[in-house]
């Protein structure tokens, strides 16, 4: 029989604050090892599902939760990827005779505090 988390009636303002500061008070050490064997078996369901182990140690861990299609802070994806996959969306479109919309967002002073020199510094050597 599936559990279904409830949380409880929120206050009248609509918070969860006292809620939240029963949770920061809880002893909250989840050892699988000095746990029951039904925590045991869920850990191990819940690492397998959201954590893939690489088969070497100089791989890194990586999450399996984020969708196929980013390419920021993934192994084995880059800038190139990216674009080539652009690219096919629109070409297909194109072959199908279907319209293609694309809409680029330029976030203001996210790379405001970049030291520049030291990247022009390893672009040259």
């Amino acid at each position: 029989m599936p559990v279904t988390p409830m949380l409880p009636q929120p206050t009248e303002d609509w918070s969860y604050s006292s809620l939240l500061e029963e949770i920061g008070k809880a002893n909250w050490t989840l050892n699988p090892t000095s746990q029951s064997p039904t925590f045991q078996l869920w850990a191990k369901y819940l690492r397998n599902y959201f954590w893939n182990d690489s088969t070497t140690t100089s791989e890194k861990i990586t999450f399996n939760i984020l969708p196929s299609t980013t390419y920021s802070f993934r192994t084995n994806r880059s800038t190139e990827n990216a674009i080539l996959d652009l690219l096919d969306t629109i070409n297909s479109a194109k072959s199908s005779n279907q319209q293609t919309l694309m809409i680029f967002l330029d976030i203001k002073g996210a790379f405001d505090h970049l030291q520049y020199t030291s990247i022009k510094t390893a672009l040259t050597s």
